[in-house]
């Protein structure tokens, strides 16, 4: 029985050493990735390889039982990198029924593998830019950009004198017949000397209209279609918008404008349009001596997208302002928004008044208002603009005064009462000098400002916090809005320094990042000792020297920050001046 259990052992031990000897297949250290190649004239192709050795992959790519030049590569571990591979004679292969030719790859490291090759192609990106309607164009040019970190332009086609001209563009396409790199098109042309440029959108033989500005303008790729070709179709067609203006008048200036196709997505987008957060101009014209206007080489467009305005006259000539006119964003991205204009083939027509009509607004206000030192701050009186995106004090001002009986176009806007954001005006100085408030190249022209015992500057008592509401106004007749005011928060406080200069006159700005609540400014008497009121509730950025008075620093020590309450007087103690 120990011989037949040491026997048994031997052998299992004997097994044991034989399955440890024999080693597993090893992963392969390269990876061949492409299966399908494309070949020049020259018989030069791309193959993409995967280094996943320890160490960087070397050695050389070849073709089996082919003629080929073998193409040394050095590739780091973990990378993948396109090694070119030189196969002379290769279009002399066997075709199949898809055209394309099939070899046997192989590289140092890796199991071979089969790929099919086909004849490199080039891309076409080609359209016509034609006339449907409106004034003839001239000086037409189409320009081809490519897109990237930086845009460039790699080239141009002037189109026939005759117009409706062809034209045709040859760019690379990607490795191994993959899609282009992204490229935007873009059209120009002259109206009576103006010259306007329209950046194309749409998608491969369906244009969409067109754009004044590149970051609207469809970005496009050419990759292979149905036919096996790289073909892309931009397509340019445009007509006109006209009409006639009333009261007669030559020489009036009509402005086209458009709504965002796709509204931006960030807010430095919506800054950037032509009007702020609304739409963008896409020229101008003047009318003759019949008060007729006609804007031509407009893209067409079965979106309504387009809005027409004279200096004097409504959006359209019946919207307030420009967002009463795009609907307040509420349209979706690339469709039609209510009230604007389309721009079919045969063009549009758009006839209007300048005589502003609409409803009649009477403001009333009741609780405090100020004093009668700053009644023309407490009781002040601003219009604005709705506009979505934007903080109510950064929309657009539509009237501001002191008068309280207003005739509105259609929308919505924001009336307020005590709520001016300051007033320049000239105030007395207890010092003679104070010419270095502008001295250097960028204040000089200003010097103006400083007069003997007077300055001119951005300050205005108040001690309401201010009130406002929305008014949406639909038509005409008239309505009243009613606006409660009361007194604000009030935060004391003194300025010190080393000499007098740094202590009077000094500027102490409190400031709100709510963009509903207004500043307020104060100036410190002859010993430093300053009251900023009319303050809303809220928290509040203490600034020092805020106009930087007399060219002097703004730094200064002590409490930067104050929250107020309604009605309460806060201290915010000695703010030390750095001069």
């Amino acid at each position: 029985m120990k011989r037949l259990l040491a026997a048994s052992f031997v052998a299992i031990t004997t097994m044991s050493s034989l399955l440890i000897a024999v080693p597993a297949n090893a992963a392969p250290a390269l990876v061949i990735k492409s299966r399908h190649i494309a070949m020049n004239s020259a018989g030069l192709g791309s193959v993409q390889v995967e280094c996943r050795a320890k160490k960087t992959c070397t050695g050389s790519v070849w073709a089996t039982n082919h003629s080929a030049s073998a193409t040394k590569f050095a590739v780091k571990s973990g990378a993948t990198a396109y090694i070119k591979m030189k196969l002379t004679g290769w279009q002399s292969l066997p075709v199949d029924s898809r055209g394309y030719r099939t070899v046997t790859l192989n590289a140092h490291g890796t199991t071979a593998v089969s790929a099919t090759l086909e004849p490199w192609k080039a891309a076409t990106i080609r359209g016509s830019v034609q006339r449907l309607g409106g004034p003839a164009i001239s000086d037409i040019e189409v320009q081809l950009w490519r897109v990237g970190a930086r845009d460039r332009m790699v080239s141009t086609h002037r189109t026939s004198v005759a117009e409706g001209g062809n034209f045709s563009f040859t760019v690379p396409v990607g490795i191994n017949n993959g899609p282009s790199a992204s490229y935007r098109s873009q059209t120009i042309g002259k109206q009576d000397g103006n010259r306007r440029t329209w950046w194309w959108q749409g998608s491969n033989g369906n244009a969409t209209g067109g754009t004044p500005h590149s970051a609207q303008a469809t970005r496009f790729t050419v990759t292979r279609n149905a036919s096996q070709q790289f073909d892309y179709v931009t397509n340019f067609r445009y007509s006109s918008i006209s009409g006639h203006i009333t009261p007669v008048g030559a020489g009036k200036e009509v402005t086209v404008f458009q709504r965002p196709a796709v509204w931006p997505a960030t807010a430095a987008g919506m800054r950037n349009l032509d009007v702020t957060s609304c739409a963008d101009v896409v020229g101008r014209v003047k009318t003759n001596s019949t008060g007729d206007y006609n804007m031509g080489f407009v893209p067409v467009n079965a979106n309504r997208q387009y809005i027409v305005k004279t200096e004097t006259s409504s959006w359209n000539g019946t919207k307030g302002t420009c967002h009463a006119a795009v609907n307040y964003r509420n349209a979706a991205d690339g469709v039609s928004t209510p009230g604007l204009l389309s721009v079919p083939a045969g063009g549009t027509v758009k006839n209007f008044s300048e005589a502003r009509t609409g409803t009649a607004v009477s403001i009333g206000v009741s609780g405090y208002q100020g004093t009668s030192a700053t009644a023309n701050m407490d009781k002040w009186i601003t219009i604005r603009e709705v506009s979505p995106g934007r903080s109510t004090l950064n929309s657009d001002i539509v009237y501001q005064g002191m008068a309280r009986s207003h005739v509105l176009p259609e929308g919505r806007y924001w009336v307020e009462t005590g709520r001016r954001q300051g007033c320049s005006a000239w105030y007395s100085s207890r010092f003679k000098d104070n010419s270095g408030y502008f001295n250097g190249e960028d204040r000089g022209a200003e010097k103006w400002k400083a007069q003997n015992f007077r300055m001119y500057r951005d300050h205005c008592r108040s001690y309401s916090t201010g009130a406002y509401k929305m008014l949406s106004v639909t038509g005409t007749g008239s309505q009243a809005i009613y606006l409660s005011n009361q007194q604000g928060g009030t935060v004391k406080g003194k300025i010190t320094g080393r000499t007098k200069k740094l202590r009077g006159e000094v500027m102490v700005r409190l400031t709100s990042t709510n963009g509903n609540t207004v500043y307020r400014t104060a100036l410190s008497d002859g010993s430093g000792n300053f009251r900023v009121t009319g303050l809303a509730p809220g928290s509040y950025t203490v600034n020092v020297n805020s106009d930087s008075w007399r060219g002097i620093k703004r730094g200064f020590s002590g409490k930067k920050r104050v929250t107020v309450k309604a009605g309460k007087v806060h201290s915010v103690g000695k703010l030390n001046f750095k001069g």
